[in-house]
C-alpha cells in the first residue's frame, strides 16, 4: 500500500492520486486536500495537526522537554 507524501497515511492503491514531477520523481497522495497542500500551495506537513509528521515531531519535542524539565 502506498503512503501519502504529505500526511503519511497508508491507503489502498485504487484510491489515491499519483503525481509525477518533471524530474521523474513520483508522489502518492491519499486525497486532493494533500495534493493541493503540497503541490499547489507548497505547504510543509509539519505545520498541520492532521499529518503524521506533525504528530511525530510533537511527540519528540514533548519527550525532550520532559527529560530536561
Amino acid at each position: 500500500m502506498p503512503v501519502c507524501a504529505f500526511c503519511g497515511h497508508e491507503f489502498p492503491k485504487h484510491v489515491g492520486i499519483l503525481y509525477v514531477s518533471n524530474s521523474g520523481k513520483t508522489y502518492w497522495f491519499c486525497s486532493k486536500r494533500c495534493f493541493k497542500s503540497m503541490i499547489e500551495f507548497k505547504r510543509r506537513p509539519e505545520k498541520f495537526k492532521w499529518t503524521r509528521t506533525y504528530r511525530i515531531r510533537r511527540q519528540k519535542e514533548k519527550a525532550k522537554s520532559a527529560k530536561t524539565g
